[in-house]
């Protein structure tokens, strides 16, 4: 029982020193200048009379312009399906 509330106690400890130091590492506020590109497919089908569904799926790349930081070279995966009515 001691050994589990001593690991315990140090894991406890370890997260707060880790949680401080990883959060005072982030901006808190920024701007964020690149290009964002997207190459994919899309498909519409007919469901029945005034109703309709599209998907499309994207795959693409996020490029900062200042070649640096979080989002630089940043792969992106969009997935999305639309359920409409043509009225």
């Amino acid at each position: 029982m001691k050994k589990i509330t001593i690991v315990l106690g140090f894991a406890l400890i370890f997260l707060l020193v880790f949680i401080q130091t990883s959060y005072s590492e982030i901006a808190k506020e920024g701007r964020l200048d690149g290009v964002v590109t997207f190459a994919g497919n899309h498909k519409v089908t007919t469901l029945d009379k005034g109703r309709m569904i599209m998907t499309f799926e994207s795959f693409g790349v996020r490029v900062s312009d200042s070649n640096g930081g979080l989002f630089n070279n940043m792969s992106t995966h969009h997935r999305e399906l639309y359920i409409s009515r043509m009225d």
